[in-house]
């Protein structure tokens, strides 16, 4: 059965169009930890990384319980102990907490938005797209190790499907995303990438 998101839907399909449909890049989620989360383990422990996953998921879905600064405080305390452990500068420390929310967040942060703005303008135009922005980061997550080539096929074949108006699969229901959930969802976007901003900065 195909169904067509209108606007009211559309903050139900949001978090999964974040966290799986278009993406669903962390190899945590479905094989264990990622190489990034297991040198992590080392210093805080299994538990302290999946404590840290669900606190990331808890502030990019919008989670009350998880959008205060004892959350902020308790990612940034795992994250120090790791600096503090391999002797890190301050300046290391940044970028490792930049490159920790690469391989953590940048897929649903970053890559996200650069998608859903290529799949409107493909559907506009009913034609397949490809920014030169999302190829760049597509192409340095790869190098990173974030995505699959695999992945970024995939997203291809679903921009061309939402550029033809044909039906996605989402959990099981075929789905056609038309121009005004394509626009909300970019919309929609902007709140998660601010609060993982907010989460991952040392101020």
């Amino acid at each position: 059965m195909k169904k067509t998101i209108t606007r009211s839907s559309v903050f139900s399909y949001l978090l999964v169009t974040l966290l799986s449909l278009t993406l669903g890049a962390n190899p945590a989620a479905s094989q264990g930890m990622s190489d990034p989360e297991l040198a992590m383990a080392r210093v805080v422990g299994v538990e302290g990384v999946k404590r840290m996953n669900e606190v990331i998921r808890g502030v990019m879905g919008g989670d009350p319980s998880f959008l205060n600064e004892a959350s902020k405080r308790e990612v940034m305390s795992m994250l120090r102990q790791i600096s503090d452990y391999e002797k890190m500068s301050e300046d290391e420390f940044q970028a490792f907490t930049r490159y920790m929310r690469v391989q953590m967040t940048g897929v649903a942060t970053e890559l996200m938005p650069l998608f859903w703005e290529d799949a409107l303008w493909a559907y506009r135009k009913q034609e397949f797209f490809k920014s030169t922005m999302r190829n760049k980061v597509e192409q340095q997550y790869l190098r990173y190790g974030v995505i699959s080539q695999a992945r970024v096929d995939q997203n291809d074949e679903i921009i061309v499907k939402i550029a033809k108006r044909s039906p996605i699969n989402v959990q099981g229901t075929e789905v056609i995303f038309d121009e005004a959930v394509l626009a909300a969802t970019i919309e929609n976007i902007k709140p998660v990438q601010q609060r993982i901003e907010w989460l991952f900065s040392s101020e």
